[in-house]
Formats: C-alpha cells, structure tokens, sequence
C-alpha cells in the first residue's frame, strides 16, 4: 500500500541487482531529473526544493548530497563538513555516495546505464555509483556537491568485516576498470588505489602491534577487510580481463 498512488508506481523483477533494479527503473522513469536513494535513506523536507532551485541556476547534469546520521546527529564521512557547493574533481569521488545523488535523463542516454556487474547483488557487489561518476568526469561532465541538499543516512560504529570486504573487492575491479577505459586519467586511479592500499596496509601493521591504539577505528574500517579485498578485486578484474582478450 501507498499514501501516494497518483505518483507512485512499483514493479517486482526476478532478476537480482542494485545496478540491474535501476536500469529497470531508468527506462520506465519519464522525469528529467532522477533521484536515486538507498532504502535506509531519508531526504530532508526542502530536499526539493533546494534541488530544483539549483538546476535552475547551473549546467551541471549530476548533484550529490550532504550526509548526517540521523540517529547521532553527525556527518557520515569527513569530507561532509564543507558548508558550501563543489564542483568535483576526480579525487573526490568520495562525495558522490550511492545511497543519494541525482542524475539528469538525458546524460544517461550518453554515457549509458549503470554497469551491471557493479553494485550489490552483482559480480563487484559495490562501487555502482563510483563507476557512474568518473564515466562523467571521462566526458567532463560538472559534478557538484550540494551542502544545503541533505538527506539523512545510518552511520553505525561498527562494519562488518564482510561488508567491507565486498566494498573493497569491487573497488579494485572499478580502479582497474577505469585505468583501462580513460588512460588519459590512468595515473589518477593509480593513485587512488595506490593510497587505499597503503593506508590499509599501515593500518593493518598498526592492528597487529599496536591493537589498543587503533581498536575503534579498526572495527569501522577493518583495514586487513580492505586489504585483502582491494587486491583480490584487482587480481580477479585483470584475470577476467585476459581471459575476453583470448
């Protein structure tokens, strides 16, 4: 059942997948604008508002959000602080979060839908929405941060070392992926992946020798999870990768 169903419409499909869902629901939306949300996601009430009132004034095709934890009161990463909009660069793909962002029609229609082997349900169980934005920035496509554009999402203090697991394998693949189709911008992924790795690597030594200091940050990012995952995700995306070219 529905409060709203003059506007609203729902399907059920067999097949399973976030990105597979989507692109369902892309081909059968007929607005201009397009909000994708998680299900534990919550925009705030002048959401609208302040969205349309900035498609209005930009040419930007795609808009991301400012995250808080509704429960706690806090932003769901560091990055969030900033109060004001952003035009992003590849380097912060961070802000682009797949449980909130907004994507005009009718850049879909040219980069194309979302990679289905990517998000959850699929081969790379995560990063669907990372892929999405650097296909957009492989266009020069503007991407902008909205701080007053908020919507409410579920940080909690403890990840489970699966799920982080999965983000990181699906990370892997993506960065290979895209060092492969934008070698322009080849050194950039590179980095990135050269950063996420390193950092989890220290991170891991740290858990090992030092376990107290690093204890509470260690339960919401698992850094070995992270490790282990980045570097399978990169081994199993070259593989697959070798074995089309035959």
């Amino acid at each position: 059942k529905t409060n709203c169903p003059a506007l609203c419409t729902f399907y059920y499909i067999k097949k399973r997948g976030l990105s597979l869902a989507r692109n369902f629901a892309i081909r059968k939306s007929t607005g201009e604008y397009l909000v994708f949300l998680d299900d534990d996601a919550k925009i705030n009430e002048n959401f609208l508002d302040v969205l349309s009132k900035n498609i209005s004034i930009s040419n930007a095709r795609a808009f991301c959000c400012r995250d808080t934890d509704p429960i706690k009161s806090r932003l769901y990463a560091g990055p969030f602080i900033k109060n004001y909009a952003i035009s992003l660069n590849h380097f912060q793909y961070i802000y682009f979060a797949g449980y909130a962002h907004i994507l005009k029609k009718s850049i879909l229609d040219e980069i194309g839908l979302y990679d289905e082997n990517f998000g959850v349900g699929a081969k790379y169980p995560a990063t669907e929405e990372s892929d999405i934005f650097f296909r957009l920035k492989q266009r020069k496509e503007e991407i902008v941060y909205l701080s007053k554009l908020v919507v409410s999402h579920p940080l909690a203090d403890i990840t489970p070392e699966a799920k982080r697991f999965n983000y990181s394998y699906a990370m892997g693949a993506l960065f290979i992926k895209h060092m492969f189709l934008d070698r322009k911008h080849a050194y950039i992924y590179f980095f990135i992946i050269s950063d996420i790795l390193l950092k989890s690597f220290i991170r891991s030594l740290q858990s090992i020798f030092f376990p107290r200091s690093i204890e509470a940050k260690n339960l919401i990012f698992r850094p070995r999870s992270v490790l282990r995952g980045a570097l399978k995700g990169i081994y199993v995306y070259i593989i697959n990768l070798f074995l089309k070219k035959r």
